[in-house]
This record gives C-alpha cells, sequence and structure tokens, in this order.
C-alpha cells in the first residue's frame, strides 16, 4: 500500500505477481527428525532455516513460472 502497488503484489490472489519458493522440511534426515518432533509451523520451519540449504528448495516460482523443480 505504501508504494501504491496493492493491486499488483502483496498478496497470492489470482492476476497479481508472486514469487515463491517452496521448502522441503524433510530435506535431510536432521531436518526431517526436527520437523517430525514440532508442535506448530514454526517449529517445523526452524530447522529449515537453521541447518538447510540448497536441497531444502524443492520449487521456485517467479512471476507464476516454475523456475526450478526439485529432481
Amino acid at each position: 500500500k505504501a508504494l501504491n502497488l496493492d493491486q499488483e503484489i502483496g498478496s497470492l490472489e489470482i492476476g497479481k505477481f508472486a514469487d515463491i519458493a517452496v521448502l522441503d522440511l524433510n530435506a535431510t534426515p536432521a531436518i526431517a527428525q526436527r520437523a517430525a518432533m514440532a508442535r506448530d509451523l514454526w517449529s517445523a520451519f526452524f530447522p529449515t532455516i537453521m541447518m538447510g540449504d540448497d536441497r531444502a528448495i524443492h520449487e521456485v516460482w517467479i512471476n507464476g513460472q516454475r523456475v526450478k523443480q526439485a529432481n
């Protein structure tokens, strides 16, 4: 809203621009073990923040187009 672009960005509504990274919370055995013990979304996500690397990136979407997909 501050940039007067709220009609183009700021949510995942149809027609708006979006860049999205989809993370894999089971990317490594250590991350998967911690995610399995999670009590909430933050507890599941935090190990990926701390221990994640490029293996944790499952997909990347830029402007509605998938540019990377995990093998």
